[in-house]
């Protein structure tokens, strides 16, 4: 954006494959209030957020929400659960969130954070794997005709815009210590060459 929004509203419509009865409310970055609406629609409200546009503070420009729910039992293996909110600032359209992609398996759920654009008419794709994390998750990119990850950096945030972690990618995947973050919601960006190729959402549970 570049002014400030006053009032902020994220709708998230829940899978059918969750169960709302567990569903619990987290920490956030501003008050707030939320409900959830009998179509399964959890809306989150910031009233007088007074949140800056990026140019005028990046830093101060980013909010959160998190929430907890289960899945609904007996869920197959291989099931596959979408979700994506949209944000409203204002009165403006709505700006769609990344896509996160949770998938059933045997002892074992991961949780994946995929944020495909695309440079210089390539396509890219950047996989968290577990996200949130507990202890590590990995990192990987795909860049269409790309072998080379020298000089590709992934950059770890806290909230107030100031960098935590920094790891040098080798291959096209690293792998992140948790080590003493403690939980929360980060940010991250990944560069190469100083040109900024992706940046997205990290949970520490």
């Amino acid at each position: 954006g570049n002014d400030t929004a006053f009032v902020v509203r994220v709708l998230d419509k829940l899978p059918v494959e969750l169960d709302l009865t567990t569903l619990r409310i987290g920490a956030s970055s501003h008050p707030m209030t939320y409900s959830l609406k009998a179509n399964g629609v959890l809306e989150f409200l910031f009233q007088n957020i007074l949140l800056p546009d990026s140019t005028t503070n990046e830093a101060q420009s980013h909010g959160f929400v998190a929430y907890k729910i289960r899945t609904k039992p007996n869920l197959t293996v291989g099931t596959t659960i979408n979700n994506q909110a949209q944000i409203y600032f204002d009165v403006n359209a709505p700006v769609a969130t990344n896509i996160y992609t949770h998938t059933i398996g045997e002892d074992l759920s991961m949780v994946f954070l995929t944020s495909p654009q695309t440079i210089d008419n390539q396509l890219l794709n950047v996989k968290i794997m577990p996200n949130p994390m507990h202890d590590f998750t990995t990192i990987s990119y795909r860049l269409e005709g790309v072998s080379n990850f020298e000089n590709t950096v992934f950059t770890l945030y806290n909230t107030l815009g100031q960098p935590v972690k920094r790891q040098t990618f080798t291959s096209n995947e690293l792998t992140l210590q948790r080590d003493n973050l403690p939980q929360g919601c980060y940010f991250y960006k990944i560069s190469k060459g100083g040109s900024l190729l992706a940046q997205g959402k990290l949970v520490v549970e």
